[in-house]
């Protein structure tokens, strides 16, 4: 049995056995008949949005802002996830783009490409599609060091 109760604006319930397999059941029920009524009131603009294309904030970055990171040496902290929306890395970009100068890469624990195996130190060494420096902040240092931040003006985070 599932009984409810409304004592001083608060609503208790008063559960048995069935009443998550209740609960559950009126749910669907209930979003069902929610969507039933309502999709005929959304006017098709608002279905078309769906088919826009997705933006990250790397590519925003690039894109929009880039007076941010106009004329500046960036270091970048990232991982395998940080793409722009045609699937093109953002240190392959930034490493290509003519107005920053990207001079350091930093690894968390599966490396900028997400080549590294769970749980092993990154080697500290030179990105082979950039050629630029990758220092690790995996294993025994966790944090870029004074040394590895020396001639960055701008850190950019992206995982």
């Amino acid at each position: 049995m599932f009984l409810t109760s409304i004592r001083s604006g608060f609503i208790i319930f008063f559960m048995t056995d069935r009443a998550p397999q209740i609960i559950k059941t009126r749910f669907w029920l209930v979003l069902a008949v929610s969507f039933i009524i309502l999709f005929p009131l959304f006017p098709a603009d608002f279905w078309a949005l769906s088919r826009l294309p997705v933006r990250t904030g790397a590519d925003l970055l690039l894109k929009k802002h880039e007076e941010l990171i106009r004329g500046k040496r960036i270091g970048l902290i990232t991982n395998q996830t940080a793409l722009l929306s045609d699937g093109i890395h953002l240190a392959d970009a930034l490493a290509q783009d003519k107005d920053v100068k990207l001079i350091a890469l930093f690894a968390p624990e599966h490396g900028i490409r997400g080549d590294a195996p769970d749980m092993m130190d990154i080697q500290q060494g030179k990105d082979p599609k950039t050629g630029i420096p990758v220092y690790s902040l995996f294993g025994e240092i966790t944090k870029p060091t004074a040394e590895m931040l020396k001639g960055i003006d701008i850190l950019v985070f992206d995982i």
